[in-house]
């Protein structure tokens, strides 16, 4: 019992999304119908009753009519009289008789003698003349209505032999009438069937349309699928197709595209990231063993192991660099911890972040200016802001000229201070700037020059200025030196 349940949720959650929609609509609109006709049916239906049984009320009126209620009993008039039943829309057939208080009757329809089915009605009990209200119930096919017309007076039926025959007196008479249900129920029939074939048809109708309604509104869907399945790492350039339909399939492609593009950059970016490193530390690496290879061959003199022990130092150093540059970015990148930050007075640590270059072979070339000498409180860590202030610094001094000044520079708005640093050497080109930042990147003016570096000091600045909740900018123009802007948020009161 609980295998079959099983099977049946899985086969249900393995239906198509159209045809779980359609399934859906389909039941929504088979719900709508059969509440809509059923309420029309008894609606119609309770209208034709009320029809028939105003047509029997108007039977017993027009036979009221043609009974005059006289001081000593009632008479029955018909002679001269019309009597008017009026017109019924469905032609029901009508009988009616007149009885005396006795059950015989006085007189009748033509019908109710050539009408043998009828023969039961006329024959039925009479009930009590004390209740003078308009009785209807249905017999055989007949609504039956029946009613006394009484008078105070008590004396039996008598027959003048001096008086006109057609002037009998008579305690009590019983009106009865009996209008046929055939066409009334041969009407609900007929509309019955009418409402079930037009449901029938409504239903399919809807079926046909919602499926391909379905079908074609998720064809995007389906389209997106099979662009998904063939985007791999050989294809990463490979997009999903937008609709035009403008509607949420065709924002859900735009921005599902647009994390595709992310990851392609992220993707192309970590390729040349893990190539690049991969030859930063081969090199080394190479060197080292080359130089440890060579003194190996043969023995040497002291100083020759001495300046081959120098130079795998120099090596090692270099590829500590490296390690260490790598390590600090991949705890960066996987640590999401923000270090506690500080009110820090950005005037007076940057006087002393400038005099720590004192020793410095370039100190000559530094110049510090500050536009406001008042407290300029901000946000952040002293020792990671100054390892971020210290890389920036160092990368001005590697790209510009001895004697060339490099310019430290403070100003800042309500929200944030701003620290340029701006050096005077050659400039970088425009379409360099953007990969300012980047793992191992250096421009191809650097490389040619052979400037000492890696490509890992502005990826660790740009790391920093992230855990500092900082920005960091650069601006270049060829001939004129480059300027790298920090942007750090000033101190608010807790």
């Amino acid at each position: 019992m609980g295998t079959n349940a099983g099977d049946h949720m899985q086969l249900t959650t393995q239906l198509p999304l159209a045809t779980r929609l359609s399934v859906f609509f389909l039941a929504m609109i088979g719900v709508v119908l059969i509440a809509f006709s059923g309420a029309f049916y008894w609606f119609a239906s309770s209208f034709l009753q009320r029809q028939v049984e105003d047509r029997a009320s108007a039977t017993i009126r027009a036979l009221t009519a043609a009974v005059e209620v006289l001081p000593q009993g009632v008479e029955w008039e018909s002679n001269g009289r019309t009597l008017n039943f009026g017109t019924s829309p469905l032609a029901n057939d009508i009988v009616w008789y007149v009885l005396d208080e006795d059950g015989k009757p006085i007189e009748q329809s033509h019908d109710a003698e050539t009408n043998a089915s009828l023969g039961p009605i006329g024959d039925l009990p009479l009930r009590p003349q004390t209740d003078d209200k308009l009785f209807l119930k249905e017999f055989d096919h007949w609504l039956i209505a029946e009613s006394w017309i009484t008078s105070d007076a008590s004396i039996p039926t008598t027959h003048d032999d001096n008086a006109d025959p057609d002037t009998e007196i008579y305690a009590a008479l019983c009106l009865r009438c009996a209008v046929s249900l055939e066409p009334s129920r041969i009407v609900r029939g007929r509309m019955a069937a009418t409402l079930i074939s037009l449901s029938v048809f409504v239903w399919l109708s809807a079926f046909g349309s919602a499926r391909f309604v379905c079908v074609r509104a998720l064809r995007p869907l389906r389209e997106m699928t099979v662009a998904t399945q063939q985007i791999n790492a050989d294809r990463l350039a490979e997009r999903l197709p937008t609709p035009a339909t403008r509607d949420e399939l065709a924002e859900l492609t735009s921005a599902f595209n647009a994390l595709l593009d992310r990851l392609q950059v992220s993707f192309v970016r970590q390729q040349r990231f893990t190539g690049d490193a991969s030859h930063q530390l081969r090199t080394p690496l190479t060197a080292i063993l080359g130089q440890i290879e060579v003194a190996l061959r043969r023995d040497r003199s002291a100083e020759e192991y001495h300046r081959v022990l120098s130079l795998v130092h120099g090596r090692a150093t270099h590829l500590k660099d490296i390690v260490e540059s790598l390590l600090f970015l991949a705890r960066a990148a996987g640590d999401g911890a923000v270090p506690e930050c500080q009110a820090i007075d950005l005037n007076s640590f940057l006087k002393t972040f400038v005099s720590s270059f004192s020793d410095h072979q370039r100190f000559a070339d530094l110049k510090c200016e500050i536009q406001n000498s008042e407290q300029c409180l901000i946000s952040s860590h002293p020792t990671l802001l100054q390892e971020l202030l210290t890389i920036l610094l160092d990368n001005s001094f590697k790209f510009s000229q001895r004697g060339t000044p490099v310019t430290i520079q403070l100003h800042g708005d309500s929200s944030s201070a701003i620290v340029s640093i701006r050096d005077s050497g050659e400039g970088i080109a425009p379409e360099d700037i953007q990969h300012l930042g980047e793992p191992f990147f250096r421009t191809e003016t650097a490389r040619q020059q052979g400037i000492h570096g890696v490509g890992l000091g502005l990826s660790i600045a740009r790391r920093l200025s992230v855990i500092l909740g900082a920005f960091i900018s650069f601006s270049s123009e060829i001939g004129h030196g480059t300027a790298a802007t920090v942007r750090i948020p000033r101190w608010n009161e807790p």
